[in-house]
């Protein structure tokens, strides 16, 4: 675990509703992040401010545009963690972990779990 110097922009995938969608994330300077060990490359941080929320395109589009893009943003701007329906995403607001942030070096502990490229995020399930 340390802590953040700079502020970084990071990705995760979430749902919103029956969509899959990509959750871009502000991690600002001074918060607790973990790094990935795992093969996932999946960190965690113990907050974030939600940017923005995408639907996720099909693979066809990604491989005509040759990049990771990602569809219009939703009207609802709202999504939820796939694995704890109790965390929400809003945009411009902060999200927390339900559970006190863990500072183990365990890949799922708890915290706000999120990849640093867009890519790895967009390939989560």
């Amino acid at each position: 675990m340390h802590i953040l110097k700079k502020s970084v922009v990071v990705y995760k995938a979430a749902r919103s509703g029956h969509k899959r969608v990509i959750v871009t994330l502000l991690l600002p300077n001074g918060i607790k992040i973990n790094h990935a060990i795992g093969s996932y490359k999946k960190n965690r941080a113990d907050r974030a401010i939600v940017l923005d929320i995408r639907e996720k395109i099909d693979y066809s589009e990604i491989r005509k545009k040759k990049s990771y893009v990602t569809g219009p943003q939703l009207k609802a701007a709202r999504s939820i963690s796939e694995y704890n329906p109790k965390v929400t995403y809003r945009i411009h607001k902060e999200v927390t972990p339900r559970l006190p942030f863990e500072t183990s070096s365990e890949e799922c502990a708890s915290g706000i779990h999120f990849f640093r490229s867009i890519r790895n995020a967009y390939n989560w399930q």
